[in-house]
């Protein structure tokens, strides 16, 4: 092992992903990876506020990916959704199937946000400067992107 690696670096006990493999199966297998060829080393989770989604309570186990909280500082029943720990592969699937059980009178505010955590205890520092840089470098056109 590389010592090297924030996993090493910071003495991080591995993570234990058995459990999760085998509650995605089915989720992957009505989303098969458009993006297969993607490094499926890497695990991200994504969490996304919604407005007015008053139905969603009752039919929320219904959802593979992700999980479901509410969320106090949004309006007309906001929530987050939080997904699992996904791979790079199943980065699309779960967000269509998001969209889908989302409703259509969903609503995006100046209150609800979207994130994405990277999982980054198998790189190395060099690499984890490597993507601080190229974030900073590509922060400006990324906000401009999405604004």
């Amino acid at each position: 092992m590389n010592k090297n690696r924030v996993t090493s670096y910071f003495k991080l006990p591995s993570l234990k992903l058995t459990e999760l493999k085998s509650k995605l199966e089915a989720a992957d297998k009505k989303f098969p990876a458009k993006l297969s060829n993607m490094n499926k080393a890497y695990l991200f989770g994504i969490e996304v506020e919604v407005e007015n989604v008053t139905h969603l309570m009752k039919d929320v186990a219904s959802l593979n990916y992700w999980k479901f909280t509410t969320d106090n500082s949004l309006r007309d029943n906001g929530c987050e959704f939080c997904s699992l720990p996904i791979r790079a592969n199943q980065v699309e699937g779960a967000i269509q199937g998001l969209e889908e059980f989302l409703p259509k009178e969903k609503q995006f505010s100046n209150r609800t946000s979207c994130h994405v955590h990277m999982n980054v205890r198998d790189l190395t520092i060099s690499e984890i400067y490597n993507l601080i840089i190229i974030y900073y470098a590509l922060e400006k056109i990324l906000f401009r992107w999405v604004v």
